[in-house]
Formats: structure tokens, C-alpha cells, sequence
């Protein structure tokens, strides 16, 4: 399930196994945006994440409980082997509010 709160927020919920190997990426932007994940994942054999280009950090023992933050200042990819297990609750800004002094 995705939806838009309203313009500038929007959120998805994941509940799946997968069949085969997945790859989500996401791209660096030049406007400021912000994600927040909460993940519950089970790995069959291997995840990934690599923010800079031929530099993924793998980690076959990942946490079954991870929160997730990201700004979206560079390209991120996220690799999970096939029979894992994704639980998401996700959001994403269009826009990073700052406080003034």
C-alpha cells in the first residue's frame, strides 16, 4: 500500500518473501528530501547497501530490527537475497522543514 498525506509527504507499507534477489535504489537529489524506514527483515543469505559506487557494504547476519534514515544526498541501492523476508513502514518528504533562530 503507497499514498500521498499530501504533496510534499508521502508513505508505503511492505509485508512480503521474495523469489528472487531485490534491488531498491533510490537517487540523490538536489532538492532537500528526507526518508524514514522501519524495517523488520528476516535474510536468507545476504544483504546489501552500498552509498558509494563499487563499495557495498554485505552483511550476512543483518538485524532483524533496523531503522532507516536517509537525506537523499547521494544514490543509494539496497540489495536483499531471494527468500528474505520484508516487513517496511516507510515515509518520504519532498521538503526538509528547518527550524529558524
Amino acid at each position: 500500500m503507497a499514498a500521498n498525506i499530501n504533496s510534499d509527504i508521502s508513505y508505503v507499507l511492505m509485508n512480503f518473501s521474495l523469489d528472487d534477489d531485490l534491488i531498491l535504489s533510490g537517487r540523490k537529489h538536489l532538492t532537500s528530501r528526507l526518508s524514514l524506514c522501519f524495517n523488520q527483515i528476516t535474510v536468507s543469505d545476504f544483504f546489501s547497501i552500498e552509498a558509494e559506487p563499487d563499495k557495498p557494504i554485505t552483511d550476512t547476519n543483518c538485524p532483524p530490527e533496523q531503522i532507516f534514515f536517509s537525506l537523499y544526498h547521494y544514490d543509494l541501492e539496497m540489495n536483499y537475497s531471494k527468500h528474505s523476508r520484508l516487513k517496511r513502514v516507510a515515509s518520504s518528504s519532498a521538503r526538509v522543514l528547518s527550524a529558524a533562530a
